[in-house]
């Protein structure tokens, strides 16, 4: 186990003051099977007049918050502790041929699975392209181990992209 303190620090300064803010904060660490969370903090300076903490659909914190009175700046500062274990070694080869995943995903029967049946869908910022599913379809050939089609895959975007 290694424990790992956390300091993430956000200001705002703004050219003029601003009477009424409003902010989506997602910055506290989530409990895994390799992380624990010891201790979580956010500071916020003015202090906000209303906050509304929930998870969200992937089981983050996520935190609402209201500002309603005049600043100038907005100082965020979040703090914490979290105990962390390495994740069993994966071996791509060894992992399920594509088509089995596939179908698993189909039924979605343990949480983990249902996780990622969102990503099977279009978002409202990507939406399913063929020629993507094409380009895809070189690295996934009938029976392939999922985690090696995606390292191939991962493979071939890097050394045919450039950053830009």
């Amino acid at each position: 186990m290694i424990r790992y303190r956390v300091r993430h620090r956000t200001t705002y300064r703004y050219l003029q003051e601003v009477s009424y803010s409003q902010h989506l904060l997602h910055l506290e660490p989530r409990e895994t099977q390799q992380q624990r969370v010891l201790e979580s903090r956010v500071a916020v300076t003015p202090a906000p007049a209303e906050r509304q903490r929930r998870r969200d659909g992937f089981g983050n914190v996520a935190e609402w918050m209201t500002l309603d009175e005049v600043h100038g700046e907005l100082e965020i500062l979040a703090e914490s502790r979290v105990e962390a274990a390495a994740p069993a070694p994966r071996h791509p080869a060894l992992s399920l041929p594509w088509e089995a995943t596939r179908r698993a995903l189909e039924g979605a029967a343990d949480e983990a699975a249902r996780e990622a049946v969102p990503f099977l869908f279009d978002s409202p910022y990507v939406r399913f392209q063929s020629d993507l599913a094409g380009y895809a379809a070189a690295s996934f050939p009938a029976g392939r181990p999922v985690m090696a089609g995606a390292v191939d895959l991962m493979g071939r975007i890097h050394r045919g992209s450039r950053y830009d």
